[in-house]
């Protein structure tokens, strides 16, 4: 399997975001090959209180990484796979990678702004792939989770097996995308941001945005504001010049597909 290459990357610090959040023009990237992530200046549109409604009733299923490697979000989202459906933490592979997924050891979060244990042990799925650059913990009752998004029915009915970038983007091109995040600039900050955008290109294995993020976005998910709000995607980093747009994620079906060949092999 093709891994992301690094090249086309940049790290994603405190300090890297809250200068690119900034509206005051900066020469400190001048030299960079690539384009800083930044709020855009538009013209903002009316929202209606129905979609602030249901972009409120998201975030409860969005949680905070706090035990992992990097600042990072995480989602609890519902996986139909071979059948059989499924409930599950997600998050990137290098929030939590190999090391953090130890059976015996737990994973801390933060949801709804109360701390959640997940202990890991053999009874509980778990898979993660540093090609996919992504992390899944299954959920079990005792976890006491109650709220889960949906992946998008598109991805199930049409990107599963055999389809072409053109048909990705033609999708999802006119659809408004929504990324529910935590602001991970320290501990003590548990508010959660929502930020909004469209899509800007798919290569095949990545989805690429122009949606402003918080530092700690890495894991957070991609979801499509016309289709109820459910999942087609992970955000992962910053993108490069030579694409010529901002942040990039990893499209759902990479994951469902990786998550199913590991399912058989049980």
């Amino acid at each position: 399997m093709e891994e992301y290459n690094s090249d086309e990357e940049c790290e994603e610090t405190e300090e890297y975001i809250k200068l690119n959040n900034s509206e005051e023009k900066n020469d400190t990237f001048k030299n960079y090959d690539y384009i800083p992530e930044m709020c855009i200046k538009s013209n903002l549109q009316p929202i209606s209180f129905n979609d602030i409604n249901l972009i409120e009733r998201k975030y409860k299923a969005i949680c905070r990484i706090l035990n992992g490697s990097h600042p990072g979000t995480g989602f609890f989202c519902k996986i139909d796979i071979n059948r059989r459906q499924m409930k599950a933490l997600f998050t990137n592979n290098h929030v939590l990678d190999s090391s953090k997924l130890r059976i015996g050891s737990s994973i801390n979060l933060i949801n709804n702004r109360s701390e959640i244990k997940i202990k890991l042990n053999e009874n509980r799925f778990i898979c993660s792939s540093k090609q996919l650059d992504y992390t899944c913990i299954e959920i079990l009752p005792k976890d006491n989770i109650n709220d889960f998004l949906r992946i998008d029915h598109q991805i199930y009915e049409k990107f599963m097996e055999k389809y072409t970038k053109d048909l990705v983007f033609d999708e999802y091109k006119y659809q408004k995308l929504i990324l529910i995040q935590y602001k991970n600039f320290n501990l003590s900050n548990n508010d959660i941001y929502y930020s909004s955008g469209y899509l800007g290109g798919y290569d095949g294995k990545r989805i690429f945005y122009k949606i402003p993020i918080q530092f700690g976005a890495k894991g957070a998910p991609i979801l499509s504001f016309n289709n109820s709000l459910d999942v087609i995607g992970m955000h992962r980093k910053c993108g490069s010049r030579k694409k010529g747009i901002l942040n990039y994620g990893i499209f759902f079906n990479k994951i469902l597909i990786d998550i199913q060949d590991n399912l058989e092999k049980k």
